[in-house]
């Protein structure tokens, strides 16, 4: 009885832990990316963010327009995936490079109007990248050399939904 109580104990000592490593981070219009990247001290960019996040982590983007040039290169796992999510009405004026596995990409509005904007909304380049979710997504007014949506070459278990 001593060793199933221990190995209860252990079990839910490691679920604990596992569960307290994930983070939660905020990007914000107004932020500074020397903040800290808590709700009350976000960071500015998604670059900083993406520089930041490992498996499991979270990122809520707050309400704005962001126009930059983010690869998203930290890649997440089966059991903890790592999810950018629009916090309100968020536009990504720029290109998001995504180079990482097991990632979710949640609730943004893609306009390729901004600077940054070279490739289009969005940009798969990196063999080996799978699990990719694009959900909840909203693409229009992209310049004409990349047309109407997003550039997408999904590899294995990727997939796209609006």
């Amino acid at each position: 009885m001593q060793k199933i109580i221990l190995l209860g104990s252990i079990c839910f000592t490691l679920l604990i832990a596992d569960a307290a490593s994930a983070t939660t981070y905020y990007v914000s219009v107004g932020g500074s990316d020397l903040d800290a990247g808590t709700s009350s001290q976000p960071w500015r960019t998604l670059a900083r963010a993406a520089s930041a996040v490992a498996p499991g982590d979270t990122v809520l983007v707050q309400p704005g327009v962001y126009d930059e040039y983010v690869q998203f290169t930290h890649s997440g796992t089966a059991e903890s995936p790592i999810t950018v999510k629009a916090n309100g009405a968020v536009t990504n004026s720029g290109n998001f490079a995504i180079k990482a596995s097991y990632f979710t990409l949640d609730g943004f509005e893609h306009t390729a109007q901004g600077t940054y904007a070279y490739y289009g909304p969005i940009w798969f380049y990196d063999t080996g990248v799978s699990n990719v979710w694009i959900i909840n997504n909203k693409f229009h007014d992209n310049p004409p050399k990349i047309g109407p949506g997003a550039v997408v070459d999904f590899q294995s278990n990727s997939g796209f939904s609006n």
